[in-house]
């Protein structure tokens, strides 16, 4: 469907509120002038309320007989089914101790690839006879193996820098912070990679980075000329009110005014001023104007 389309929808703004209010759902009319979803919500609310939006979606939902909600007591399907299987099904379940056919036994060896394309080897140490599955570097295991626990803050290294290598002989227990200079000794071309690998790293967010301000200043340059239109629309609105307001008459107020104190009076006034107890009064007009 056609998501474009603004012009011709503009142009029967109108004439689609009109239809909108009378009852016709947003799919229909969206079919009708070929246009998305946003386009036609747009156009609709230049000339109605976004509350009024609403309240006519939800009548013309509840006349199409468009439920969307569960009623008060509904009763699931399911209710009291719990553990339930069609008879017949008992033939295709699994027995008891089963195991797929990719179960790993305790004591498998894996290989897997970490992030950086090493792979390293781990080997299984509890199954599912322990009730859990675990996974541990094949390294560490073989150094435990060997020399027993390895204290907290310890590495397991190779000293050749091949990560399948877990020969006993090939393993080193270092301290963390010993870790980049071992690194430099075994990899002297380490430091060049990593440089590269950063500077590509900055080029690829500095592309991400502008690519996201060009679209944070495409959907500003939008709601600038979204804000332009409305501002258009109003003031096309606004003279053609004070054009209607210039047919209004409005009929003058008549006072009466003391001559000597400059008390006033809305109706007939007494026959003295109750301000400066005089009897001459004169008549005064005042002319009203419209506050916009």
């Amino acid at each position: 469907m056609n998501r474009g389309n603004s012009k011709k929808v503009m142009a029967n703004a109108i004439t689609i509120v009109a239809q909108f209010k009378a009852g016709q759902a947003i799919t229909s009319l969206m079919k009708k002038f070929h246009c998305g979803y946003y386009v036609l919500k747009r156009d609709i609310l230049t000339h109605i309320s976004p509350s009024q939006y609403w309240r006519f979606c939800k009548r013309n939902m509840s006349r199409g007989g468009v439920e969307t909600r569960l009623k008060q007591g509904h009763a699931t399907w399911n209710k009291g089914m719990k553990g339930w299987s069609p008879q017949g099904s008992e033939a295709t379940r699994f027995k008891k101790g089963y195991l797929p056919a990719q179960h790993q036994h305790k004591g498998t060896i894996r290989i897997r690839t970490n992030s950086n394309g090493k792979q390293y080897s781990f080997i299984k140490v509890l199954g599912i006879i322990d009730g859990v599955h675990r996974w541990r570097l094949y390294a560490r295991y073989i150094w435990e193996q060997h020399y027993g626990p390895i204290p907290k803050g310890r590495l397991i290294i190779h000293k050749d820098g091949d990560p399948l290598n877990d020969s006993i002989d090939n393993l080193l227990m270092i301290i963390r912070n010993q870790l980049p200079i071992v690194q430099r000794q075994i990899d002297p071309l380490l430091e060049k990679r990593r440089l590269r690998a950063s500077i590509a790293a900055a080029k690829k967010r500095g592309k991400a980075n502008r690519k996201a301000r060009a679209k944070a200043a495409k959907q500003a340059g939008r709601q600038a000329v979204l804000a332009a239109r409305d501002a258009v629309i109003d003031a096309k609105e606004k003279r053609a009110v004070l054009t209607a307001l210039r047919h209004v008459t409005i009929p003058d107020i008549e006072r009466w005014e003391c001559i000597s104190c400059g008390f006033d009076f809305n109706k007939q006034p007494p026959d003295k001023c109750p301000k400066c107890s005089r009897s001459s009064f004169e008549k005064v007009k005042i002319k009203q104007r419209l506050a916009i």
